[in-house]
């Protein structure tokens, strides 16, 4: 594949069509339990994060990196033991995002990779946390990734 957008397309079509079911679950998760109704926000919120770094991203030369099929594989790993042996929604979920940083990688390198670090991160608040853990430990959770998020934020 000689041009980026290539193996843009091919990244794409593999993940919707891996993926499909996590986005699904997410979609119903978010419908069902009123403590992630923010869910439906998350990915655009984040598109706004790439949206404001396009400059940046355009600057940067495309290096490519053969790590980025180690991310890769390794998402798509995790999708499936999820799949066939624990079935959480959140195993899936994280392995979507790890999909995602090895498409990156793949694609563009580790430049661009750095500047989509926090979108790509940012993600993680679509993600429900599972039900096996102590409630306290989610709220816990919760508060701590908002402060991040909002001192992450504030920074830039």
């Amino acid at each position: 594949m000689k041009t980026p957008m290539a193996k843009v397309c091919l990244f794409i079509l593999l993940g919707i069509s891996i993926y499909h079911p996590v986005m699904l679950g997410l979609f119903r998760a978010w419908q069902k339990n009123h403590y992630y109704n923010h869910g439906f926000l998350i990915p655009l919120i984040s598109g706004y994060f790439v949206y404001r770094n396009l400059e940046k991203l355009r600057a940067i030369q495309c290096k490519p990196t053969l790590y980025g099929i180690i991310f890769l594989l390794l998402g798509i790993l995790i999708f499936f033991l999820d799949k066939y042996f624990f079935n959480v929604l959140f195993l899936s979920s994280i392995g979507m995002l790890i999909f995602i940083i090895g498409g990156i990688l793949f694609t563009y390198g580790k430049g661009h990779f750095r500047v989509l670090l926090f979108p790509v991160l940012f993600l993680l608040f679509m993600i429900p946390i599972p039900e096996f853990l102590p409630s306290s430990f989610r709220k816990d959770f919760f508060r701590y990734c908002v402060i991040r998020a909002c001192a992450r934020g504030r920074s830039h």
